[in-house]
């Protein structure tokens, strides 16, 4: 039988910043850039864009060390996440003219949890979590043509807010409140490859540091351009990052299929 997240830190105050981690890492996209190429052919003198509204279907495995309490393994599939998603939204934006650009990427997630606490102490364990993370970076077309290549260059912000609070049982109410962010900056480096007039092959990878000491991506997935207006993109993406500062260490993958819509205007 599968446990609450909140029973697996409720007798632990130290491993809630871990599990609102595991919740907000799980889900979210270091840029949307990874999976949004430009379409192959002629380069319009003009301002070119698509939005991308998209889901990562990804689970996390590593562990998290939180002062001094022992550290804390993390190992959820993206169903075990699901069970406990309120609301969730992840939205790419990216322009381009002739040979440069921008892209962002923002999710915001919201989870909570609550489960009865063992022994007569406290009542419940009742979690929330949120988790915000946006990117933008300039893109330059070092290639152009059929199968373009793109540059990127630019920075990432992710925050975490996490809260515990124990009921009464037969010792009074119980609340603490946790909260993490941290910039990196990352390059990257993106081609699209098409095989015929609807179908493209597309790779994406970066890495940055800064908050951090470490944190890189790998994207592999195909698009399909089912109109001048509208993709449809599936793939799979890995991400990594680790962050080690102030008594706080966060080593973690996530690793998932992808799929998005994309709509050019």
């Amino acid at each position: 039988m599968k446990r609450s997240l909140c029973h697996r830190f409720a007798t632990a105050k130290g491993s809630l910043l871990a599990s609102a981690l595991a919740f907000g890492l799980s889900s979210f996209g270091a840029c949307a850039a990874a999976d949004v190429a430009g379409q192959p052919g002629s380069e319009p003198d003009k301002w070119q864009y698509e939005l991308t509204p998209y889901i990562w279907g990804a689970g996390v495995k590593g562990d998290v060390k939180i002062g001094p309490t022992p550290s804390q393994s993390v190992n959820a599939s993206f169903s075990d996440i699901w069970d406990h998603l309120d609301a969730g939204a992840m939205l790419g934006f990216e322009g381009r003219r002739n040979r440069f650009g921008f892209a962002f990427d923002g999710l915001y997630l919201k989870a909570t949890d609550s489960t009865a606490t063992p022994g007569p102490v406290f009542g419940n364990a009742e979690g929330e979590f949120t988790q915000q993370m946006y990117g933008l970076a300039g893109t330059y077309r070092v290639v152009q043509g059929t199968a373009p290549v793109d540059l990127l260059v630019g920075a990432r912000y992710l925050g975490v807010d996490a809260t515990l609070k124990l009921t009464s049982g037969l010792a009074p109410e119980v609340s603490q409140s946790q909260n993490k962010s941290w910039w990196d900056g990352f390059g990257g480096v993106r081609v699209s490859i098409p095989f015929d007039a609807r179908w493209a092959i597309v790779g994406y990878a970066d890495a940055g540091a800064g908050g951090s000491k470490l944190s890189w991506q790998a994207v592999g997935g195909v698009n399909y351009q089912f109109s001048h207006v509208v993709s449809g993109k599936l793939g799979y993406r890995y991400f990594s990052v680790n962050y080690d500062k102030d008594n706080f260490r966060y080593d973690m993958s996530m690793a998932g299929p992808y799929a998005a819509i994309g709509f050019r205007f």
